[in-house]
């Protein structure tokens, strides 16, 4: 399994625009072979950070997303609307934990 976790901030006139790209790249990625979670949320202490949280179930499945023409024209977009802060990201082995829902 691969988790990534990132933390991007945006300009507040660029967060509408910017909140209608996390929708459609949360529904397409959630379509595809091999993910987990994707899923876009706002840090509630400061206005207009976010983060993303995706866990993938292998390599090959999160290189294949970050190909798609949907990642592809996200990312042309987002690049104009936002700034990393911080991206940090874990491989291995993961199981998930007994009795736990999502």
């Amino acid at each position: 399994m691969i988790v990534l976790d990132a933390v991007f901030e945006c300009a507040p006139e660029s967060r509408e625009q910017l909140v209608a790209l996390m929708i459609q790249m949360a529904a397409n990625a959630q379509t595809e072979k091999g993910c987990v979670v994707y899923r876009f949320s706002e840090d509630i202490a400061r206005a207009n950070r976010f983060m993303v949280l995706e866990l993938w179930e292998t390599e090959d499945d999160l290189n294949a997303h970050v190909s798609t023409d949907a990642f592809k024209a996200f990312m042309g977009d987002f690049s104009s609307k936002a700034t990393f802060v911080g991206t940090r990201g874990w491989q291995g082995p993961l199981a998930p934990l007994g009795g736990a829902q999502s």
